[in-house]
């Protein structure tokens, strides 16, 4: 008996260390689910198809107007599509004469319905002419003076909490995978592709892990802007 009472003391001491040691294995192993859970889910691709449906224009673009003309002139017919989407126009004549287009150029056109305001430019320059309409007033000018580096923003992007959206595939093990570089890239295939320097065009795009640095025109950042709204609703 006096051996006895301290043998049972220490089992019962072993068979609480033991209910405490499982007790906290078993937190432990909560705690790491819980955390590999968010890890998987942060890390996970997104299927993003390749012809993402995202706005190339502002709305303003597709505002339907009336296009129909017998040799007006055409500053009057800017006059007219200005009046019609309720804006006003900055026309650059300089830059759309090198189109041989002036104020005083007649204009004939006779569509069989009203169309979007972007289709009524095609009709007027045969696709030559563009106009920014994220800017007041909307600016009519040509391809080149519309992205020319004059007209150039600098806005940097916080892409911090787009670390979902992941094509990691693009990348060799020499070339690890970067969440600035692979947006940078994705961003680079979306939106118009032939603008961006690394395609032989002006437009600059700057990766960092967090941030994105954009040097481009303002109907650029638009649909940048536009491009990583539809991301982060995914």
């Amino acid at each position: 008996m006096i051996f006895q009472t301290p043998v049972r003391s220490l089992r019962a001491i072993a068979r609480r260390i033991i209910r405490r040691r499982a007790y906290w294995v078993l937190v432990l192993a909560v705690l790491t689910s819980i955390y590999l859970g968010r890890a998987w889910n942060a890390s996970r691709p997104i299927s993003i198809p390749p012809a993402i449906v995202l706005p190339t224009a502002p709305p303003l673009a597709y505002k339907v107007v009336h296009a129909r003309y017998d040799k007006l002139p055409l500053s009057k017919v800017f006059d007219d599509l200005s009046s019609q989407l309720g804006v006003p126009f900055s026309v650059d004549w300089p830059a759309l004469k090198e189109l041989s287009l002036e104020p005083a150029t007649p204009v004939t056109l006779s569509p069989d319905q009203p169309l979007p305001f972007k289709d009524a430019l095609v009709l007027l320059g045969s696709s030559k002419i563009l106009s920014d309409l994220t800017t007041n007033p909307v600016v009519v000018s040509t391809e080149s003076e519309i992205f020319a580096p004059k007209r150039f923003v600098k806005i940097i992007y916080s892409i911090a909490d787009l670390n979902h959206v992941v094509t990691p595939d693009i990348y060799t093990d020499a070339e690890p995978w970067s969440r600035g570089r692979d947006m940078a890239s994705l961003i680079t295939r979306v939106i118009d592709s032939p603008q961006w320097a690394s395609n032989g065009g002006l437009s600059m795009i700057t990766d960092h892990d967090q941030t994105l640095i954009i040097d481009a025109a303002p109907c650029t950042h638009y649909q940048v802007q536009q491009f990583l709204n539809a991301l982060r609703k995914k």
